[in-house]
């Protein structure tokens, strides 16, 4: 992953690289995470009953620091 984003950031963009703007990090990233999960659908099932508050749950505590 670091490696691509390596990539993306120091690879070549045009012929003249004296006009090339810094690449934005941020983009970079938001760009890859869409793509590793692209046509994923992700359940948390039986981990935190419906209708509960995720935040009286260990699992939900974890969840919403990352």
């Amino acid at each position: 992953m670091l490696d691509r984003l390596h990539e993306r950031f120091y690879g070549p963009t045009t012929a003249d690289s004296s006009s090339r703007e810094t690449p934005d990090v941020k983009a970079i990233l938001r760009d890859m995470k869409t793509s590793v999960l692209q046509g994923v659908v992700v359940a948390f099932s039986g981990v935190i009953p419906q209708r509960a508050v995720p935040e009286q749950y260990a699992a939900g505590t974890h969840a919403a620091h990352a």
